[in-house]
């Protein structure tokens, strides 16, 4: 009778496979089925009769470099966290996990709708293959400005991208001055800006289900032209949206609509992933901002910015999350920014070394 060797392997029910150099593997005994980990060529191999082969996952063990790299759980972790553009070269291709999260939209200024949740695509098992894959990192959007001055809607994130896997900015939340119902350009995208006061119609976001953006649909079943799934944001009724602003939306929930007088609604909800080895939240929708004596939004789940009652500045969608920045309070003499600015988005790739 066969026996397990149970020191062989770990609880979370990954075996640990002999790492051997090319000598030691040829000095072993031929049986067919053995497996190891061969160290000369960074690649599983198993024994298949004739000759030690790797499996089609080829994906053996991935080689690659760019971006920030560490390591936990016996993954190669490599994070983009800059806004701009990188490359992420593949010498060993094979099978790697991806996330990218697009900016988070800015929060509007004046009783400012709350800025939307960039876009979020996570694909697990996305084969690479040898060659040098585009990575961009977009921006969070900037927040709406105060009362006398003439830009008071927050602006659209930044597109981030890995390969041809992308994924828009967050749309801006709109403000109290201006005219028209929107929803406008600035509040779609990702996931759409909040509504406020005239602009009481939210931005739409790029649906799972795809119906806001026409776009063709990708590979991985979300439409809007590779966009990423997300929400609109929250609706301000006119009987209502005078002194509140609605949140926006995240990648998982809406923004919710502004309910009453004098109360802003909250951003919609994002979505939590541990490809970093820690469990963190991305794409939360920006809290609508509100006049005192009113309550502001709260940000939501996945690095939202809280709106604001007062005068002071809104808080920022969290750094490399994609959140939304916080709609504005109200103020009525400062011409600076008081919508909160969008988080920047984030791409990470991951892969198994053993």
């Amino acid at each position: 009778m066969s026996t397990l060797n149970v020191n062989k392997m770990n609880l979370s029910g990954r075996m640990n496979l002999p790492r051997l150099t090319q000598n030691e593997i040829d000095a072993l005994d031929a049986i067919q089925g053995r497996v190891v980990f061969n160290t000369t060529v960074n690649a599983i191999q198993f024994y298949d009769g004739n000759n030690w082969v790797q499996p089609r996952t080829e994906a053996g063990i991935v080689a690659a470099t760019g971006g920030t790299v560490t390591t936990s759980g016996g993954f190669k972790i490599h994070q983009y966290t800059s806004t701009g553009g990188y490359s992420f070269t593949v010498t060993q291709g094979g099978l790697v996990d991806v996330l990218v999260v697009g900016g988070g939209g800015g929060g509007g200024g004046v009783i400012g709708g709350g800025g939307g949740a960039g876009g979020y695509q996570y694909i697990p098992f996305y084969e690479v293959t040898p060659g040098t894959y585009n990575v961009q990192v977009g921006a969070g959007g900037t927040g709406g400005n105060g009362w006398n001055a003439s830009k008071q809607y927050g602006d659209k994130g930044g597109v981030s991208r890995f390969g041809t896997i992308w994924c828009d900015g967050g749309g801006g939340g709109a403000a109290h001055g201006g005219s028209g119902n929107g929803p406008y350009d600035f509040m779609c995208g990702g996931s759409g800006g909040g509504a406020a006061n005239q602009h009481y119609r939210a931005g739409t976001g790029a649906s799972p289900t795809g119906n806001n953006f026409q776009g063709g649909q990708n590979s991985y079943g979300y439409h809007g032209g590779g966009k990423g799934p997300g929400n609109p944001g929250g609706t301000c009724f006119s009987s209502y949206g005078g002194n509140a602003g609605a949140g926006g939306g995240g990648a998982r929930d809406k923004g919710d609509d502004v309910r009453a007088p004098y109360q802003s609604s909250p951003g919609g909800n994002g979505f939590y992933n541990s490809i970093t080895g820690t469990s963190v939240g991305y794409a939360g929708g920006g809290g609508g901002g509100n006049r005192s004596p009113g309550n502001a939004g709260t940000g939501g789940l996945g690095g939202g910015g809280n709106g604001t009652g007062t005068t002071s500045t809104a808080p920022n969608g969290g750094t490399n999350t994609g959140g939304g920045g916080g709609g504005g309070g109200y103020n009525g003499s400062s011409g600076s920014r008081i919508g909160g600015n969008g988080g920047p988005g984030i791409v990470v790739v991951r892969y198994f070394t053993g």
